[in-house]
């Protein structure tokens, strides 16, 4: 199903050496293992964003599972990373052209999706302090995507990057839940369902980022 996809992401190279000047700190773990920090990460990350369509994943289409082991690992993560350092440089024109290639290893529909939601970051974020790039991005790339926007904006909020990770993780999570009902609105019931269903994901995830971004470790 995704043959295309997979080998555009094998024709693409990271150069993980990108974010060698990333502080260490920035990577920790849920160190009470409530998902204390986990939804405070969501909460402060997602307010006011709102979209009503799935992202990349959507459950019609694929397990969560499949997702996480693979666009999610081979694709956003890359990208997630190399936007948060450069975000963190102030490099607009070098975020403009990343979002760009990341746009062209995309499926069209997953690509679509992620321009069209972009909008609801800008939207909820315009104003705000410290989102001067932002603007300067949407001002300057109106296709912006909508991983590139979050990441934009959690650098801008000074999460760090694992509760970055996890929080966008969630978005794609709940966007694409379409085969399982349950109510959007119940923040809380989201997060527990989310928690619940994945009670490892902080450490997975974690791992996941460590393995894959050079000098970066996890901290207690």
């Amino acid at each position: 199903m995704f043959l295309e996809l997979i080998e555009k992401q094998n024709r693409r190279t990271f150069d993980f050496n990108i974010i060698k000047s990333f502080q260490l700190d920035t990577i920790y773990k849920d160190q009470y293992g409530d998902g204390h920090e986990t939804f405070r990460a969501i909460r402060h990350s997602i307010i006011g964003i709102s979209v009503d369509f799935a992202l990349v994943f959507d459950d019609r289409v694929e397990s969560w599972a499949e997702f996480f082991n693979g666009r999610f690992k081979e694709l956003l993560i890359p990208h997630f990373l190399k936007i948060s350092k450069l975000a963190n440089e102030g490099d607009y024109s070098a975020i403009i052209a990343e979002d760009q290639s990341f746009i062209k290893e995309l499926e069209d529909q997953s690509a679509s999706r992620l321009v069209e939601a972009s909008a609801a970051i800008f939207d909820a974020r315009e104003g705000a302090k410290g989102m001067k790039l932002m603007k300067r991005i949407f001002q300057n790339h109106p296709n912006c995507t909508f991983t590139t926007a979050f990441s934009i904006q959690c650098s801008a909020f000074n999460i760090p990057l694992l509760q970055s990770m996890i929080s966008y993780s969630y978005m794609e999570w709940v966007c694409g839940q379409k085969t399982t009902r349950f109510s959007l609105e119940n923040m809380y019931e989201c997060e527990k369902l989310f928690y619940n269903e994945f009670p490892n994901f902080t450490d997975c995830l974690g791992k996941m980022l460590s393995e894959n971004s050079g000098d970066l470790k996890l901290t207690a």
